[in-house]
């Protein structure tokens, strides 16, 4: 069976939750030390500039409490926190202008509850739920005006039920449903004027079989 490709903002919104990173601003991290009979050891990296690149505390060779990363400028990058090597408690991501990328809750290294990230001005782009380091529940990604572009909900990590796509002016742009990741059943897909444009049944992410509607004005 041929395979039609899912739209581009399910993809995104994949992208988005599957890809978050595991361990904070990776690029900028001091890998834990080989500090095992060592208490405590406070860490302080520079840029060649002289400004703080990373600071943060050891506790025999793992982190432990706050660890702050910056850009090159002076702004903080991530804020994130650990114990005994794990990320514990409320990370924070900013952008160079100041403003959070991202922020949202570990727990002993694993997601949990509701992660957002923003758009560069501070509008929200996408908001989800974790339990257990799996995405469930209704997660949800924005335009950058605001409006919202898609609604879905997952299930233990995988997209699980109905699906809606919207256009930028608010109109429903495809609706569907999805059984662990995969497009089952009917897919609608509208034009920004509301006309139907295609009616598609899936199974398990195969075309069965496509109607076209309305020819594009």
């Amino acid at each position: 069976m041929k395979q039609k490709t899912i739209l581009k903002s399910l993809k995104i919104i994949t992208i988005i939750y599957c890809l978050i990173y595991t361990s904070g601003c990776s690029a900028n991290k001091t890998n834990d030390l080989n500090l095992s009979n060592v208490k405590t050891t406070e860490i302080i990296n520079h840029y060649s500039n002289g400004n703080i690149k990373e600071q943060g505390q050891f506790t025999y060779g793992k982190r432990e409490g706050k660890f702050v990363f910056y850009y090159e400028n002076g702004g903080i990058e991530v804020e994130e926190n650990y114990t005994n090597g794990q990320l514990n408690g409320r990370l924070l991501e900013y952008y160079e202008n100041g403003q959070v990328t991202s922020e949202g809750y570990w727990e002993n290294g694993e997601r949990e509850g509701k992660f957002v990230y923003y758009y560069e001005d501070g509008k929200v782009s996408s908001e989800s739920h974790w339990e257990n380091g799996k995405q469930e529940g209704k997660a949800n990604l924005y335009y950058k005006n605001g409006k919202l572009e898609t609604t879905i909900n997952w299930k233990n990590g995988a997209m699980e039920g109905p699906f809606i796509v919207y256009h930028k002016n608010g109109l429903t742009k495809q609706t569907g449903n999805l059984i662990n990741s995969k497009q089952n059943g009917e897919t609608l897909e509208y034009y920004s004027d509301g006309r139907l444009k295609t009616k598609t049944i899936y199974k398990d992410g195969d075309i069965i079989s496509e109607e076209k509607g309305e020819e594009d004005k």
